[in-house]
Protein backbone atom coordinates (compact mmCIF):
# COMPACT_ATOMS: atom_id res chain seq x y z
CA UNK A 1 0.00 0.00 0.00
CA UNK A 2 0.93 3.59 -0.90
CA UNK A 3 -0.21 6.61 0.10
CA UNK A 4 2.40 9.00 -2.93
CA UNK A 5 4.82 11.43 -2.50
CA UNK A 6 5.41 13.59 0.60
CA UNK A 7 6.36 17.21 0.26
CA UNK A 8 8.38 19.24 2.64
CA UNK A 9 7.04 20.11 5.65
CA UNK A 10 4.63 16.80 5.60
CA UNK A 11 4.66 14.23 8.37
CA UNK A 12 4.07 10.90 8.91
CA UNK A 13 2.95 8.52 11.94
CA UNK A 14 3.32 4.59 11.63
CA UNK A 15 3.60 2.20 14.34
CA UNK A 16 7.58 0.73 14.69
CA UNK A 17 7.04 -1.96 13.37
CA UNK A 18 5.40 -0.67 10.04
CA UNK A 19 7.50 -1.49 7.06
CA UNK A 20 7.94 2.01 5.80
CA UNK A 21 11.56 3.33 3.20
CA UNK A 22 12.18 6.81 1.40
CA UNK A 23 13.87 7.29 -1.60
CA UNK A 24 17.38 8.61 -2.05
CA UNK A 25 18.18 12.45 -1.77
CA UNK A 26 19.36 13.87 -4.95
CA UNK A 27 20.35 16.83 -3.81
CA UNK A 28 23.34 18.18 -2.14
CA UNK A 29 21.82 18.90 0.60
CA UNK A 30 21.74 16.91 3.90
CA UNK A 31 17.90 15.79 4.26
CA UNK A 32 16.51 16.44 7.92
CA UNK A 33 14.74 14.45 9.65
CA UNK A 34 13.06 14.24 13.29
CA UNK A 35 11.73 11.38 14.75
CA UNK A 36 9.74 10.63 18.00
CA UNK A 37 8.89 7.69 19.38
CA UNK A 38 6.50 7.00 22.30
CA UNK A 39 7.12 4.06 24.57
CA UNK A 40 5.23 2.95 28.17
CA UNK A 41 7.32 3.76 31.12
CA UNK A 42 9.16 0.63 32.38
CA UNK A 43 10.00 -0.31 28.97
CA UNK A 44 13.41 -1.34 30.13
CA UNK A 45 12.45 -3.83 33.02
CA UNK A 46 14.72 -6.73 32.24
CA UNK A 47 18.99 -6.59 31.06
CA UNK A 48 18.96 -6.59 27.30
CA UNK A 49 19.17 -10.16 25.55
CA UNK A 50 21.64 -9.72 22.63
CA UNK A 51 24.30 -7.81 21.75
CA UNK A 52 22.45 -5.75 18.95
CA UNK A 53 19.67 -4.57 22.12
CA UNK A 54 22.57 -4.27 24.90
CA UNK A 55 24.28 -1.58 21.95
CA UNK A 56 21.04 -0.03 21.18
CA UNK A 57 20.54 0.75 24.91
CA UNK A 58 24.72 2.20 25.03
CA UNK A 59 23.92 4.30 22.28
CA UNK A 60 20.52 5.34 22.90
CA UNK A 61 20.01 5.72 26.56
CA UNK A 62 23.91 5.90 27.79
CA UNK A 63 24.37 4.91 31.77
CA UNK A 64 21.23 3.80 32.07
CA UNK A 65 19.82 0.11 33.56
CA UNK A 66 16.79 -1.70 33.44
CA UNK A 67 14.23 -0.24 35.67
CA UNK A 68 15.19 3.09 35.88
CA UNK A 69 13.29 5.83 33.80
CA UNK A 70 14.42 5.38 30.18
CA UNK A 71 16.01 9.00 30.00
CA UNK A 72 19.23 9.94 29.06
CA UNK A 73 20.90 13.61 27.69
CA UNK A 74 20.58 11.82 24.08
CA UNK A 75 16.77 10.88 24.89
CA UNK A 76 15.23 13.31 27.43
CA UNK A 77 12.02 12.35 29.33
CA UNK A 78 9.39 14.98 27.92
CA UNK A 79 6.46 13.94 29.67
CA UNK A 80 5.33 12.61 33.43
CA UNK A 81 2.18 11.97 35.06
CA UNK A 82 3.86 11.36 38.20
Amino acid sequence: MTYGAMAAGDATFHAGWTMHCAPGNPTDRMREVMTIIYYADGSIAAEPDSNARKNDLAQCLPGVKPGEVAASHLNPLVYSSK
